[in-house]
C-alpha cells in the first residue's frame, strides 16, 4: 500500500500540480491582502438609506459616524457612542460578503451580522442589518426591514 502511495504521490508530483496549486494560492492570497489593505483607514459617513428612504444630508451630518478600520478590526464612532467589531471577508460572493462579529457596543453581548461591500471610486459601500435577520444580497433597503445601506468616503490623511 505504501508502495502504491509512493508511485502515485510520484507521478502527481511529476506533472507541475504543485506549482499551478501554489501559484493559485499566492493569487488568491494577493487579493485577499489587496482588499484588505483598500479597506484600511478613517471612513466619514456620507450617505445613508434605511427602510428604502435616504436619510436627510443633515441626519447623516449629526450622527457623525465613523469607521477606523484597522486590520481586521472596525472601530465605529458616532454621536450615539462607540462599537468595535472584527470582520472577515469572503471575495468569492458577488457582491463580497463582510461579516461583522461585534464585540463591544450598546448590546452589551457579542453579536455577528451579515452584509455586502464594495470599495470603489474613494468611497466604501456597507449593506447590513444590525440586527442580525437578514443576509442583504443587494445594495438596497426595503420598507418594514432593518437592512442599512451606508456610504462612506475615506479620509485624507
Amino acid at each position: 500500500m505504501l508502495g502504491g502511495t509512493a508511485v502515485i504521490v510520484d507521478c502527481w508530483m511529476n506533472q507541475d500540480q504543485p506549482t499551478v496549486l501554489l501559484s493559485s494560492f499566492h493569487a488568491l492570497k494577493d487579493t485577499f491582502h489587496r482588499h484588505l489593505g483598500n479597506l484600511q483607514g478613517t471612513w466619514d459617513l456620507i450617505a445613508l438609506e434605511k427602510e428604502g428612504r435616504p436619510v436627510s444630508a443633515d441626519e447623516v451630518a449629526q450622527r457623525k459616524l465613523v469607521w477606523i478600520i484597522e486590520a481586521d478590526q472596525i472601530m465605529m464612532r458616532s454621536t450615539t457612542g462607540e462599537s468595535k467589531a472584527t470582520y472577515a471577508l469572503d471575495l468569492s460572493e458577488n457582491p463580497k460578503r463582510i461579516d461583522l462579529i461585534f464585540t463591544s457596543g450598546p448590546e452589551k453581548q457579542e453579536q455577528t451580522v451579515r452584509g455586502i461591500y464594495l470599495r470603489a471610486n474613494g468611497t466604501l459601500q456597507a449593506c447590513y442589518d444590525p440586527k442580525g435577520e437578514v443576509q442583504p444580497k443587494k445594495f438596497e433597503t426595503t420598507a418594514g426591514r432593518s437592512v442599512l445601506f451606508m456610504v462612506f468616503k475615506k479620509r485624507e490623511k
